[in-house]
């Protein structure tokens, strides 16, 4: 019989503390967040939030990785012409590799959603067919209506 107490005075004891441990909540797990596509492109446009730019035929299209300021460059297919598009301004946009001087363009624009900066870089010789490409997409550049979530 005492051994039957002894082992009743241990459940008394262990129950309420299985109680009180079952009743603590339990940390929740960080859950994935799914985030919109800051670009995206088809072969005749390329769509950032916020605004969209024509893509240009021919010409390779670089982006910045997910989750970074959203930066898109341009390169023409000889590589000499390079036209840089970003959220935020740019200290060194890339420069195609030529040992003829460079030509340096820039354009700040201002929209409902902020600003895109544009830079166009090129050999010299690249001048004017560079202002005139510039201004054709200045043109082109589209804001476009907030996404609604």
């Amino acid at each position: 019989m005492r051994q039957r107490k002894h082992s009743m005075s241990k459940v008394w004891v262990v129950l309420p503390v299985l109680v009180v441990v079952a009743c603590q909540p339990r940390p929740i797990p960080p859950q994935p967040t799914l985030t919109p596509p800051l670009v995206t492109l088809n072969e005749r446009e390329i769509n950032v939030e916020g605004w969209s730019i024509p893509r240009l035929v021919g010409w390779r299209v670089v982006t910045s990785e997910a989750g970074s300021p959203v930066v898109i460059i341009q390169v023409s297919p000889d590589d000499q012409q390079i036209i840089t598009f970003a959220e935020h301004p740019q200290s060194a946009p890339p420069e195609p590799a030529s040992t003829e001087p460079i030509t340096r363009l820039a354009r700040v624009f201002n929209l409902a959603h902020g600003q895109a900066y544009v830079y166009a870089t090129a050999p010299r010789s690249f001048a004017e067919t560079l202002q005139t490409l510039l201004d054709e997409l200045a043109e082109q550049l589209i804001e476009l209506p907030s996404p609604e979530f």
